[in-house]
């Protein structure tokens, strides 16, 4: 099961965003926050092929990325 968190972008600044990803034998939980802290996004998908393709295209949705942990 893949769950999404919509992401609130303001065009006019875009800060360094991390993403992190708490890794389990059976589901990846991803999180965006802001150079704040604030959460932008969460993503929680399966540990297949699948899963882990939409985890990097949610990731990359994200940028400027300062650093991303998988």
């Amino acid at each position: 099961m893949t769950t999404t968190v919509p992401v609130t972008e303001n065009a006019a600044e875009k800060k360094p965003v991390t993403v992190g990803v708490d890794t389990h034998l059976d589901s990846h939980v991803a999180v965006a926050v802001d150079d704040l802290g604030r959460r932008l996004g969460e993503m929680h998908v399966p540990t297949n092929e699948a899963g882990y393709a939409k985890l990097f295209g949610w990731a990359e949705k994200h940028p400027p990325h300062v650093a991303s942990g998988y």
